[in-house]
């Protein structure tokens, strides 16, 4: 882990070096992707308009799952960039674009599949900041996959409940590298999948997005969660199994609509 680099006598979080790539990385690559949509304007204000609405998402699914982390020191409305939930992000970017593509009269399927590869590159250069900062990581382990914790009063706080067979352990998942190994194989898949088959528009998007729930949802047991019992054991495993049912069930419509 490296949570601070040292740039001409300044020490910078590692943390927000990677969350700035990952924004510059995905508008980028964004606006090249979408070139071919005539959006007009729209091509370079959509992704920054979803960046700022996805982030928005993230906090407030946060503030619903996690409310005693807000107060007076940290408001839900505060900019820094911590207290965020992916999903929500994900979720609130994509009724963005929905919204765009109905009043604009676009292909909201197409888009999609344009920013597949965006939102993959952003998701793992995202996690690769958590696992420099050492925030998001896994439950404590003792498989040759374990990572040591550098010494972050608030990880070691956290660990100080656990002991195995009498002995204090400091190795954890890393579950940020597991997600950004999902993300990057599930790129690949996606990728092959739609090089071979001649699939409707949006199926390379919602198989993604089914990928990537399903890596979330498998990674979830190993990830040290804040929140209240009822949201790790019951909330989040059903969010995501209603999410991934919900896609399978659009990709098959979208497939068996073209095929008839």
């Amino acid at each position: 882990m490296l949570p601070y680099i040292t740039l001409l006598s300044i020490d910078i979080q590692t943390y927000y070096i990677m969350a700035t790539v990952a924004g510059l990385s995905g508008f980028l690559l964004a606006i090249k992707l979408l070139k071919d949509e005539k959006m007009g304007i729209w091509r370079w204000t959509l992704p920054i308009l979803v960046v700022f609405i996805a982030l928005a998402g993230a906090r407030v699914l946060n503030f619903i799952l996690n409310p005693s982390a807000y107060g007076k020191d940290f408001p839900i409305w505060s900019i820094s960039y911590r207290n965020l939930s992916i999903m929500g992000g994900l979720i609130t970017g994509t009724l963005t674009i929905i919204i765009y593509s109905v009043v604009n009269k676009k292909d909201f399927w197409s888009i999609m599949d344009k920013l597949i590869l965006p939102a993959g590159v952003v998701v793992m250069l995202l996690k690769t900041g958590c696992f420099l900062n050492g925030c998001c990581y896994g439950k404590p382990t003792k498989s040759i996959f374990g990572v040591v914790l550098e010494d972050n009063k608030a990880l070691i706080d956290y660990m100080e409940q656990f002991f195995y067979e009498g002995t204090f352990i400091r190795t954890v998942h890393p579950t940020q590298i597991y997600e950004i190994f999902g993300a990057g194989i599930g790129l690949l898949i996606v990728f092959t999948i739609m090089k071979k088959r001649k699939l409707p528009k949006g199926s390379g998007a919602l198989i993604y997005a089914i990928w990537y729930t399903s890596v979330r949802l498998f990674i979830h047991p190993m990830r040290a969660l804040p929140y209240e019992k009822v949201v790790v054991s019951g909330f989040y495993p059903m969010f995501y199994i209603i999410i991934i049912v919900s896609l399978f069930t659009i990709l098959i419509g979208r497939c068996q609509y073209t095929l008839d």
